[in-house]
């Protein structure tokens, strides 16, 4: 994706519409009553997912994912708790995200950025 000019964006405040995505589960164990997912990122210090393009990148954005109750996620501490629909063939465990500014220095450019899930069952 490229981001265009953000100026006058203010910090850690999404500045577009946020996309919707969900996980998908079927086939769920029997006795399996409870999802819990964890996102992570690459990145070790921020709790956003960061940019990993090194040539013309965008500067100062980050992106940030908010769990199915609105709320933002820690990339690098969270979990969020779903209950196993057992009458439906598949369980939809829904997120968000949207981009934010997180450097009043920020600049355009193109920006990609990786999640990882962890998904526990009980």
């Amino acid at each position: 994706m490229t981001i265009a000019n953000g100026k006058g964006t203010q910090l850690g405040v999404p500045f577009h519409q946020r996309i919707p995505f969900s996980i998908g589960l079927k086939d769920c164990p029997s006795g399996t009553d409870n999802a819990h997912v964890r996102l992570t990122t690459t990145s070790s210090t921020s709790s956003y997912i960061e940019n990993q393009v090194a040539e013309g990148n965008a500067t100062g954005y980050s992106i940030v994912v908010y769990n199915s109750q609105n709320y933002p996620l820690d990339m690098q501490e969270n979990w969020s708790d779903f209950v196993i629909d057992k009458n439906s063939v598949q369980t939809n465990l829904n997120f968000s995200a949207a981009f934010i500014k997180t450097n009043n220095d920020a600049s355009a450019g193109k920006f990609k950025g990786t999640a990882s899930f962890e998904i526990v069952y009980d």
